[in-house]
C-alpha cells in the first residue's frame, strides 16, 4: 500500500476516488501527493496529483469521464451526469505544461537533474470510459482508466 500525503483538498469526488484506489494498489515504496499547488511566473498551477515512484515522478491529471472524443486540438468529455464538457484548453497540453514547470524546478537541484518526470491523465468512471480521440498514439498512451493504472506507474521501462 502506497503512502499518501494530502497537500490540499480534493476538488471533486473523482480525485478522491482515484487517489484512494492508487493508495491501495501501488507498492509501499510509492508516495502520492494529492492536490498540489505550484507557482509558475506568479500564477498558481493546480496539480491533481504527483506520484513519487522509485524510478520516476508522475504528474497526474484526473478527469471524470464516461467517454472522451476529439483530436489533438480539442476534446469533448462526456461526464457521468450525461453532460458534455469541452475544456477551453486541451487536457494533455495542460498536464504537459504543468509537468514542464515541475521538471524545470526539480532539475535545478543537483541531485534531481536526471530524474524522469512523466505526465498522464487518469479517467475516473465506474465503467471503463469509451475513448475516441484522433491524436498521436504515443501521446494517447498517457490517457487511461484509473482501474489498472498501477501498471503504468510501476513500469520502469515506459
Amino acid at each position: 500500500m502506497a503512502r499518501r500525503i494530502q497537500v490540499g483538498e480534493p476538488q471533486n469526488d473523482s480525485e478522491k476516488r482515484v487517489f484512494e484506489y492508487l493508495e491501495q494498489h501501488l507498492p509501499e515504496e510509492y508516495t502520492l501527493f494529492s492536490n498540489v499547488s505550484l507557482s509558475d511566473s506568479g500564477k498558481s498551477l493546480d496539480l491533481d496529483g504527483v506520484i513519487l515512484a522509485p524510478h520516476a515522478i508522475y504528474v497526474v491529471e484526473i478527469k471524470e469521464a464516461k467517454g472522451i472524443s476529439g483530436d489533438a486540438f480539442k476534446w469533448e468529455i462526456a461526464r457521468l451526469s450525461g453532460n458534455v464538457y469541452v475544456p477551453k484548453k486541451h487536457p494533455l497540453n495542460v498536464v504537459e505544461h504543468k509537468t514542464r514547470v515541475l521538471a524545470s524546478k526539480l532539475h535545478k537541484h543537483k541531485n534531481l537533474e536526471d530524474i524522469y518526470i512523466q505526465d498522464c491523465i487518469c479517467l475516473y468512471s465506474p465503467e471503463k470510459p469509451i475513448t475516441s480521440v484522433q491524436d498521436d498514439p504515443d501521446r494517447m498512451k498517457k490517457v487511461f482508466w484509473y482501474r489498472g493504472s498501477e501498471t503504468f506507474f510501476t513500469d520502469a521501462s515506459a
